[in-house]
């Protein structure tokens, strides 16, 4: 049940059902976990095509849902600044402080964009206002040190949305 107010959440992960897309999804978590080095306990997920409408959203935001009802901290970032497709699944398209405004203002800091427990145990960074040049934004060394800060709090961070060029 939703909050009056709370942003309006678009997922097909459901961590109640036993079907066959819930299944796979967590069997592809479980798939993460095992590959996942001896001793490292953070990671960064990145999904890339080279296509638009190839899934690379609905399939990190699904994994994102279905980590965290495994009890794992996770932290999907929207990349997709000019569509900001995962901003939209999660009810946060239209909130304008995200990604790009901290890579553009030195002087915001990570609370000014963080939307903690979106769903239980996910957080998400939105994508912001919509830059001239998202691929020049992308490409700045910020962006490279924000995502490593950011692996220490949590157990997967996931640049959903992301160009491939981007991460």
């Amino acid at each position: 049940k939703r909050k009056k107010g709370a942003p309006s959440i678009k997922l097909a992960y459901d961590p109640n059902s036993r079907g066959l897309f819930t299944e796979s999804v967590r069997i592809l978590c479980t798939d993460i976990d095992i590959m996942r080095p001896q001793g490292v306990t953070h990671t960064v997920i990145a999904m890339t095509s080279m296509s638009t409408g190839s899934g690379k959203t609905f399939l990190s935001s699904n994994i994102a849902a279905a980590m965290a009802d495994a009890k794992k901290k996770v932290l999907i970032m929207d990349l997709d600044l000019r569509k900001r497709t995962v901003s939209d699944i999660f009810g946060l398209k239209h909130h304008v402080t995200g990604i790009s405004n901290h890579l553009y203002d030195e002087s915001l800091t990570l609370a000014d964009i963080l939307h903690e427990d979106i769903i239980p145990g996910v957080d998400i960074i939105p994508a912001g206002h919509i830059p001239p040049n998202p691929a020049a934004l992308l490409g700045r060394q910020r962006v490279d040190n924000l995502i490593a800060a950011l692996r220490r709090p949590y157990a997967s961070v996931l640049p959903g949305g992301a160009p491939s060029h981007a991460v």
